[in-house]
C-alpha cells in the first residue's frame, strides 16, 4: 500500500510541475514564416542579432557583443564583415545590433 501511495504521489508531482519554456535556435527562427508572411517589416536590430548568431558565433562561440568596446568594434567590424562575406543589408543590420547593444 505504501508503494502505491508513493507512486500516485510521484505521478501527481510530475504532472503538476510547471513546464519549461522551449528554447528556439537561430535556425528555427530563420525557418519561422511568421512576420515575413504577414508583410511586416523586420527590425534591423533583430535581424542583426540573427546575423551575429548565425554567422559570427560560428567562429566566436561564447563571445558576446559586450565583450568589446565601441572603439574596439570600429577596428574589428570592417575585417569581420569581409571575412564573413556579409552583404550590405547584413552589414547594416549587424552594425545596428552592435550599436544597440
Amino acid at each position: 500500500m505504501k508503494y502505491l501511495f508513493f507512486l500516485i504521489t510521484a505521478v501527481l508531482i510530475v504532472a503538476c510541475t510547471p513546464k519549461t519554456s522551449e528554447i528556439i535556435t537561430p535556425v528555427e527562427l530563420e525557418n519561422d514564416q511568421g512576420a515575413a508572411d504577414q508583410g511586416m517589416p523586420k527590425h534591423p536590430i533583430g535581424e542583426g542579432k540573427m546575423v551575429y548568431l548565425t554567422k559570427c558565433s560560428n567562429c566566436h562561440y561564447g563571445k558576446n557583443v559586450e565583450s568589446y568596446t565601441a572603439k574596439q568594434w570600429e577596428k574589428i567590424l570592417p575585417q569581420m564583415i569581409e571575412n564573413a562575406n556579409l552583404n550590405e543589408e547584413e552589414e547594416a543590420n549587424i552594425r545596428a545590433y552592435i550599436e544597440w547593444e
